[in-house]
């Protein structure tokens, strides 16, 4: 006699499956997902946003491109070149494709140091295209650009070869790439800080490079950090032009002071704190100086009394350093004037 038992084994394991408890990962509020997707780059929030129907909206909340960096393999895909082999090349459909969804999030743009100019350029000149073009709404994609308040630029200003790693090689941007640069900032309208750093320009160079800033970001612009702007010691003027700087975060000297306060002298305010200044007279005599006015930078700038004195006949009241309990109660709204 033969017994035959018919076990169904899928129905065994449906029923394993049905008390198995999973975690709840995809069922994470928007909060934490756009805290946890801010800090993945490019690739990974694309990879994560393929695990779940969830994720892939999270992938489109705009606290997620709130910050976006750009470095030298962002966007990119590799391209062979007889001469120098496999390189990152900008990807413009992908690139387009980016800006055109999230581009308008972008709040913090950073670009770090590139040794593919031709990335930078292209990228660059890809957001300023899209902020010029704002009128046409119905071939492109509105606000890319828009929202942008923060720029940090930085120039890979040393570039030394691998055979020759000890000799320091110092170059500047310049060219097109320093005008694509000019045209983005002259293109972000809300900017309310700018970093630029190791530029490295000429004096020519230097003196225009604020130009297209001055004009849109004169009343938003708030803080202004520049370091390396220029090869040699070069005054920018640029600075009183933008009225509501409020933050100084380095020393000065007291011969700066009194060049602002000469070259500015129809401001109606000019706050100056006194810690943040130092006696120096850190300024060489320009070819256009006069013996005269060196000397009179020179001699001015050894007390802060002095300083304070000839500030005070150039402005036409009485002009005082501030004290760093002034300094936290200072409050005006230069629109009102």
């Amino acid at each position: 006699m033969i017994l035959a038992v018919y076990i169904d084994l899928e129905e065994e394991k449906d029923d394993e499956d049905d008390n198995k408890e999973y975690s709840k990962w995809s069922e994470l509020p928007d909060l934490l997902l756009e805290k946890i997707f801010s800090y993945l780059k490019i690739r990974e929030k694309y990879y994560a946003s393929l695990v779940c129907r969830n994720w892939y909206r999270a992938f489109h909340l705009p606290y997620v491109w709130n910050r976006f960096i750009l470095e030298d393999n962002t966007l990119t895909r590799s391209r062979f070149n007889y001469y120098s082999g496999w390189q990152y090349v900008l990807d413009h459909l992908r690139c387009q494709m980016c800006l055109s969804s999230v581009g308008k999030n972008f709040k913090y743009l950073t670009i770090d140091p590139m040794l593919n100019f031709y990335n930078l350029y292209e990228f660059m000149n890809m957001i300023s295209w899209y902020t010029e073009q704002r009128e046409q709404k119905e071939n492109v994609e509105l606000g890319v650009g828009s929202n942008i308040k923060y720029l940090k630029f930085t120039f890979p200003c040393n570039m030394t070869s691998r055979d020759d790693s000890e000799r320091i090689r110092l170059f500047g941007t310049g060219g097109k790439l320093l005008a694509a640069l000019k045209r983005l900032m002259g293109n972000l309208k809300k900017l309310k800080r700018l970093e630029l750093i190791d530029l490295m320009l000429d004096p020519k160079e230097a003196q225009y490079l604020l130009d297209e800033v001055c004009e849109t970001c004169c009343l938003t612009l708030r803080s202004l950090h520049v370091v390396n702007t220029t090869r040699v010691q070069y005054q920018m003027l640029h600075v009183g032009v933008f009225l509501n700087l409020q933050i100084v975060t380095e020393r000065i000297s007291t011969a700066t002071v009194l060049l602002l306060a000469y070259h500015g002298r129809n401001l109606k305010w000019f706050f100056v704190r006194g810690n943040s200044v130092i006696i120096k007279c850190d300024w060489k005599q320009r070819a256009d100086w006069t013996d005269e006015f060196y000397s009179w930078v020179k001699t001015n700038s050894r007390s802060y009394t002095l300083v304070e004195k000839e500030v005070s006949q150039i402005l036409g009241y009485k002009w005082r350093f501030l004290t760093d309990k002034d300094f936290k109660r200072l409050d005006i709204n230069l629109h009102d004037f």
